[in-house]
């Protein structure tokens, strides 16, 4: 019986070398939880505080983007699905969040919908790959020129617009190169009007984050599996009063460096959906075994 199982874990270590470290740890806090129950009891991690419903009334949605790039990512291989060139992305990346904000309008109404783009040297045949997917659902957008090129300026110049919205505006803080699914504004909006100590949220789907970072609580939220995560890309949901609130973190932005917004996730609590289920987030080691998950269906 104890070869067989030394055998597995040999077998299983070799498929993914993070197996071992996961098995160790988790048997040892499974002995540690059973013999020292007290002291177990003073280490728990606590539950997540999600908070009472707050006041956001409004989605103000700001991109930015462009098309003067000559490459894509090269850890990105999505061929498969049609993207090679930069104006691939913009079409089906940054296009999709006219489907997103179609289906937000049909719950909330297009009153309660606005949509920037903050352009860096975006050509016509990009802005018109945008005027057709705005067309086709129904939508339209205002346009603003970046304060500059490149990331930094460009994500500056997105907290320049949202900082003249009232604060109970959600803003979406979004890079064109994110795929969103149809329910992403829908869904997001919901858990941050319903629940004030969510100052921060990921939308679904990126190229990039195939593995997520620094996993920490996890919780359910109708049905859905969210984890708090601390370490995030330059796009994400925050409210207007949360970007007001830490301005000072958000401006020392400086080209790639994700830094000072992690900091600000560190202070209070971003979710991210997990793009696997948890049996397969525990065997690639990127949950801890001592998370605890908590339901908040409504």
């Amino acid at each position: 019986m104890i070869i067989k199982k030394i055998r597995r874990v040999l077998v299983k270590t070799r498929q993914n070398p993070r197996y071992l470290r996961y098995y160790v740890r988790n048997l040892s806090h499974y002995y540690f939880q059973k013999l020292f129950p007290t002291i177990y009891g003073l280490f728990k991690p606590e539950a997540l505080d999600l908070g009472e419903a707050t006041d956001l009334k409004r989605l103000h949605v700001i991109i930015r983007t462009t098309d003067q790039v000559m490459n894509i990512n090269a850890t990105r291989n999505l061929e498969d699905i049609g993207i090679v060139t930069r104006n691939d992305v913009i079409r089906v990346g940054g296009c999709s969040l006219f489907k997103a904000g179609e289906q937000f309008t049909k719950t909330y109404g297009k009153e309660n919908l606005r949509i920037t783009l903050v352009t860096d040297r975006l050509s016509d045949n990009g802005m018109a790959l945008y005027r057709k997917a705005a067309e086709e659902a129904g939508l339209s957008f205002d346009v603003v020129d970046s304060n500059g090129h490149g990331s930094g300026p460009s994500f500056l110049s997105q907290i320049d617009v949202a900082l003249q919205d009232p604060d109970d505006t959600l803003a979406f803080i979004l890079e064109d190169d994110y795929l969103l699914d149809d329910q992403s504004f829908t869904i997001c909006f919901r858990i941050m009007r319903d629940h004030s100590n969510v100052i921060g949220m990921n939308p679904h789907f990126h190229p990039d984050r195939v593995r997520r970072q620094d996993i920490g609580k996890l919780v359910t939220i109708n049905g859905q599996l969210y984890s708090q995560i601390f370490n995030t890309c330059c796009t994400f949901f925050i409210p207007v009063k949360q970007i007001k609130r830490y301005e000072k973190n958000l401006r020392i932005f400086e080209c790639w460096e994700d830094g000072c917004i992690n900091s600000i996730w560190k202070r209070g609590i971003c979710l991210g959906p997990l793009g696997w289920t948890m049996a397969e987030a525990l065997h690639r080691s990127e949950l801890s075994p001592v998370t605890t998950l908590l339901e908040h269906d409504s």
